[in-house]
């Protein structure tokens, strides 16, 4: 069907046809050769289609579009909303954008200044929140190394007298752990290795 339209030149048809059929390469080139810019980035972004649930970004859409802007006149501006687009939803990383566009010795740096500063403080917040993350863990494995220290060298004094799961008063048998929990025996999983209901949520 996609065949007859383009043979009678039917653009409305070949809209029609791509779209039901979820065409998108065979519509973003038919915008290409159209030069219709606005419709390119449509398609790109998926507002051309009803995306299906959980449906990824096709890079391959976005590399075509850089490629036609990068080589058309006058695009400087829909150049700048792909760019906006891919780094929003970081479909492309940056290296692989100027490797893309280094093909235009042209293109003023105007066009990338945005996109170049906003990819570097992404890099840079993630790179803040992981050393906050590594720094975080350090810390914990300190705190737990020096708790294990404890717990080697210093008596432990188990006075609860209600249990840490159903918080009635203790009764014997009851089974007491190095975090200084207290169960009824009754209350504690019998099957496999006994563990602390408590800290296990606490630290899952």
């Amino acid at each position: 069907m996609l065949f007859l339209f383009k043979i009678y030149d039917s653009e409305q048809g070949i809209q029609n046809c791509c779209k039901s059929n979820n065409l998108k390469q065979e519509l973003l080139n038919f915008y290409i050769q159209k030069e219709d810019n606005e419709q390119v980035l449509e398609v790109c972004k998926g507002d051309a289609f009803i995306l299906q649930q959980n449906e990824p970004v096709n890079g391959d859409l976005w590399i075509q579009a850089l490629t036609y802007f990068r080589d058309q006149q006058g695009s400087e501006e829909e150049m700048k909303l792909a760019l906006e687009e891919i780094r929003k939803k970081n479909i492309l990383s940056p290296l692989l954008v100027l490797e893309i566009l280094k093909e235009n010795s042209k293109l003023k740096f105007g066009v990338l200044r945005n996109f170049l500063l906003q990819s570097l403080k992404t890099q840079q917040d993630s790179i803040k929140r992981s050393n906050k993350k590594l720094t975080e863990d350090y810390n914990n494995i300190a705190n737990f190394k020096n708790e294990i220290g404890k717990m080697k060298t210093t008596a432990r004094n188990f006075d609860q007298k209600n249990c840490a799961a159903c918080n009635k008063e203790l009764q014997l048998p009851t089974v007491h752990f190095m975090c200084t929990h207290t169960y009824h025996e009754f209350c504690v999983e019998t099957e496999g290795i006994r563990r602390c209901t408590i800290c296990v949520e606490k630290f899952s």
